[in-house]
């Protein structure tokens, strides 16, 4: 079996991401076992990975703690599911040398994540996503978080993974249009820092598409080595770097606020937020009009949403509503990563409310209703 490490550099809290097919349910468990004998493990997963997460509880023996199965889907992200596990928590007298494992997709890990941080203020985690969009974004860089009703992500903490483990083979059984969404993330990846990988995408779409598993092995090392070294050097967001990372972000995480988690995916949402950021991007970055084609044509080729569903039209000041609550925005004004071209990009870029406000009506948002007129 074939593995790449990749190293993500933070002192006392570095830690490696494994890539590699097969490492799921058990290879990686010898990993696992090298730490101290006294350590037991607590096993979260989603419901519909029951039976590789008892597969893994097996492999742990009498060194599980337990087992716990959670619903997929935003809605685990808020804090009735985190009461829950804390309570599960003290019910099996879990300790500061238990070590949580997470199986599944990005919802989870970052719920999880988030109880792992706060339980007995701070339990080790590791984390074994199962969905492309956490194998090469959301389980790497330690952001935990649940959502409120007005804004995604509002509440969490920073808490580094022991241990990152990325088995490709795992997204054959994946559902189409989850997959898909997961592929919004590369594409992101492409136009923030690599324009090698955003031609590969575009030469490849197909085999892509087709779950060849020497491009998904490919794609999956290239961006989690991406935000290693994105992390390494800007773990807090202190220095900027890491806000390249939300390019498609501030826009994708209003929409998804504004439809109440329900009516997109997260990756759906952020192709919708990649597409406005483009066209904002031509107006104040000066992104040539061939590199703004070339990404919403990569987008769309990708079978992601260059334009909103019906299903989740809302009014534009909804949306705007939800813009002013992001977590990067200043005194409620929302701050752009901004593309100058494929492989660069700018952060902390002011855009005025008015080109917002096209850049949601491009996207079809559907128009405020008018007030009915005075009757006297």
């Amino acid at each position: 079996m074939s593995v790449t490490v990749i190293p993500v550099r933070l002192g006392a809290r570095s830690h490696e991401i494994l890539v590699g097919e097969g490492l799921l349910p058990s290879a990686w468990i010898h990993r696992l076992r090298d730490v101290s004998l006294s350590t037991r493990f607590f096993v979260v997963a989603d419901r519909k990975l029951a039976r590789l997460a008892r597969a893994a509880a097996r492999f742990l023996g009498a060194r599980c703690a337990g087992l716990a199965l959670l619903p997929g889907g935003e809605a685990t992200k808020d804090l009735p599911v985190i009461r829950w596990l804390w309570a599960e928590a003290a019910r099996r007298c879990l300790d500061r040398r238990t070590v949580v494992v997470v199986i599944g997709g990005g919802v989870l890990g970052d719920a999880v994540g988030f109880f792992s941080a706060t339980y007995l203020r701070g339990l080790r985690v590791v984390q074994a996503p199962t969905t492309l969009m956490a194998q090469v974004d959301s389980a790497i860089g330690g952001k935990t978080g649940i959502n409120l009703p007005v804004g995604k992500n509002l509440v969490g903490a920073f808490h580094q993974p022991s241990l990152v483990i990325a088995d490709p083979g795992v997204l054959a059984t994946l559902p189409t249009r989850e997959f898909r969404a997961g592929l919004a993330e590369v594409v992101k990846y492409g136009v923030i820092a690599d324009a090698a990988l955003f031609l590969r995408l575009e030469r490849h779409a197909a085999a892509v598409l087709a779950r060849d598993p020497s491009e998904l092995r490919r794609i999956i090392v290239r961006c989690a080595a991406i935000k290693a070294r994105v992390i390494s050097l800007d773990e807090r967001e202190m220095r900027g770097l890491r806000a390249t990372l939300n390019f498609g972000h501030t826009i994708g995480h209003a929409l998804e606020a504004a439809t109440r988690y329900g009516a997109l995916m997260h990756g759906e949402a952020v192709a919708l937020g990649i597409v406005a950021a483009t066209g904002l991007s031509q107006r104040f970055a000066g992104l040539p009009a061939r590199d703004a084609e070339r990404i919403v044509a990569l987008i769309a080729r990708l079978g992601l949403p260059v334009r909103l569903p019906s299903s989740a039209r809302r009014p534009l000041d909804k949306i705007l509503a939800a813009l002013r609550l992001d977590k990067k925005a200043t005194g409620g004004r929302p701050r752009f990563v901004l593309a100058q071209k494929i492989g660069r990009v700018i952060t902390d870029v002011p855009v005025p409310l008015a080109a917002i406000r096209a850049a949601l009506r491009e996207l079809d948002c559907a128009p405020r209703r008018p007030r009915p007129a005075f009757r006297g």
